[in-house]
């Protein structure tokens, strides 16, 4: 038997061609349906449409990259210098800003206009505190039963206290806003009055002495008053001779800078006693002589309380504070209290 003859090796099969896409499979891959829709019916008509050529891809061009400019070294030195001088003017800004922030006093917190501020009462030595302490009384301390009764009776009597005292202050600052108001309203009619009777009156009234005239009660809060603001007050007590006053020192302005002269710590020269008696001389000596001689009208007593006290020609009670001060020649303590006052009556509107 002959043997058989070696297999050959098997061939690698030829790779099988793609078959070219018709005009419906090409416009499919565009996306195209109308083509699709043309080059389907042709198909089935037998009449195919030739495969579009594809469009060539659009090559962008490379994009032109600018060398770095180079800078010379006379204007590098030159940049440089534009840029310390720069940084030397910020810093030196900045400094200034500093100190003169450091100079400035420091911002009080700001409170509340809508909350009175809590009345703080004086002890009464007629109704002390119960002492916990006192065993005599109370053996068992602070949680003895007649001590809780007796501290809990006097806390009631406080709390009664506190809101009477603040009902007291409400309408002493309600009856001071309605003297004000009355007192303004008063002096605005003698001055209407005053140039209605002398059309030319207006002009002899130095405008910046009216800007100057703010009573205390009318200053914004927080602003300190001087004797310029003790005056407007005092022209408010006497709204008749205000005109005539205000038209003096319009026209006599060495008068007015004496009368509210400060030194160099900014303290008024003239006490408020010696600045109420200037101006109430020279309220005698512009008043008519017929005024002066007439005599004042009865006063009636009656067993009403008095009013509360304004600064002024009306007689203050020994117990006002505001006269105190005027009897001591304490001008710091006036101009306070009128601020307080004014802050009073501004506080409970």
């Amino acid at each position: 038997m002959e043997p058989s003859a070696a297999a050959a090796p098997a061939q690698p099969a030829e790779p099988i061609a793609a078959p070219p896409l018709t005009a419906a499979e090409t416009a499919v891959a565009a996306d195209d349906f109308a083509a699709f829709h043309a080059a389907d019916r042709a198909e089935r008509l037998g009449k195919p449409l030739p495969v579009p050529d594809a469009k060539p891809a659009v090559v962008e061009p490379p994009a032109v990259v600018e060398p770095p400019k180079v800078v010379s070294k006379r204007q590098q030195d030159i940049n440089d210098r534009i840029r310390d001088s720069t940084d030397r003017a910020t810093a030196d800004l900045r400094a200034e800003n500093e100190r003169l922030r450091a100079l400035l006093p420091p911002t009080p917190p700001a409170k509340d206009p809508a909350k009175p501020a809590p009345i703080a009462l004086a002890p009464d030595p007629a109704d002390p505190e119960p002492d916990a302490t006192d065993l005599t009384r109370y053996p068992g301390g602070e949680y003895d039963p007649k001590y809780l009764r007796e501290v809990g009776r006097w806390d009631a009597r406080q709390e009664l206290r506190t809101r009477d005292a603040a009902h007291q202050a409400r309408t002493q600052a309600t009856q001071a806003e309605t003297e004000f108001r009355t007192s303004a309203g008063a002096m605005a009619k003698a001055f209407t009055d005053r140039m209605t009777a002398d059309p030319t009156f207006k002009d002899r009234l130095d405008q910046d002495l009216l800007g100057r005239l703010i009573p205390f009660a009318s200053l914004p809060p927080g602003t300190a008053g001087g004797p310029i603001n003790a005056i407007a007050t005092e022209l408010l007590a006497t709204p008749d001779t205000a005109p005539e006053i205000v038209a003096y020192l319009s026209a006599h302005p060495d008068d007015l800078t004496r009368l509210t002269a400060v030194d160099a710590q900014g303290i008024p020269v003239l006490s408020p006693r010696q600045l109420l008696r200037e101006l109430g001389r020279l309220e005698a000596r512009l008043t008519p002589s017929a005024a002066r001689d007439t005599p004042p009208a009865p006063k009636t007593v009656t067993d009403a309380p008095a009013p509360p006290v304004v600064l002024g020609s009306r007689a203050a009670s020994a117990a006002d504070p505001v006269a105190d001060a005027i009897k001591r020649d304490d001008f710091a303590t006036f101009n306070r209290l009128e601020l307080e006052k004014a802050a009073g009556a501004r506080l409970h509107r």
